[in-house]
């Protein structure tokens, strides 16, 4: 869970790149806007900095999960688990004395990985970015925004130990479906929940999917103050 956040202009998804690298990561998950500060030390991913850093400053981050390592130096989409992935660009850069590097990476784009080499010291992929639903008119688009942040000031005021900052952050979001993404990407626990989330291209689905989410959650919460002794059934309610 994120507890840092950062307000930046919307990214202009003409500018993408035809192909980026991609870091290979278990369960991760990249949404558009969402931060995700990385610690880079592997060898191979140092390259992969070094070459980001002096052309686009782009890479995804994915949990590619190839299926057959015998397809190590010539791979297609179809060995990837996950072929829908997060596509970021990085937003601040600190390389230590060792080598290794603290960046700070932001979601820009849902992309769709349409082949992939691993001839590289680091997987290379060939992308198409995912456009956005355009429903900014209709009425149960626009009312995302608001019921979410009402919801997830509900839960903070429940459990203090979630991050009360994410409620600036979202408020000063102006488009629904990107309070939507960080909200997911700062309140869902990593895992096939999360993948499901972001591979989910309908805004209002993924938005019933969250919110049926939070609800569970609020609920947990609700049975551990109300019922601290009764806990064993909670993944079920």
């Amino acid at each position: 869970m994120q507890n840092s956040f950062k307000m930046t202009l919307p990214f202009d998804s003409n500018l993408l790149p035809n192909n980026v690298p991609v870091m290979n990561l278990s369960h991760a998950t990249l949404f558009p806007q969402a931060i995700v500060p990385l610690y880079i030390y592997e060898d191979c991913y140092r390259t992969m900095l070094e070459d980001v850093l002096s052309s686009h400053r782009f890479f995804a981050l994915a949990d590619l999960n190839i299926k057959n390592n015998s397809q190590m130096n010539k791979t297609g989409a179809n060995n990837i688990k996950h072929i829908i992935a997060g596509l970021g660009m990085i937003r601040a850069c600190r390389k230590n004395p060792d080598g290794t590097s603290h960046l700070i990476l932001q979601g820009v784009s849902r992309i769709r990985i349409i082949d992939l080499s691993l001839k590289k010291p680091y997987p290379l992929a060939k992308i198409t970015s995912i456009i956005p639903e355009n429903l900014a008119e209709q009425p149960s688009y626009q009312a995302i925004k608001k019921t979410l942040i009402d919801f997830i000031e509900n839960l903070v005021q429940l459990n203090p130990k979630l991050p009360e900052d994410i409620l600036p952050f979202l408020a000063n979001l102006d488009d629904s479906e990107n309070v939507l993404d960080v909200a997911i990407a700062s309140l869902c626990p990593s895992g096939l929940l999360k993948q499901s989330l972001l591979e989910t291209l309908s805004v209002h689905k993924r938005y019933d999917y969250f919110l049926r989410f939070l609800e569970k959650e609020k609920n947990k919460i609700l049975l551990k103050k109300y019922y601290p002794n009764n806990l064993n059934d909670l993944d079920d309610v």
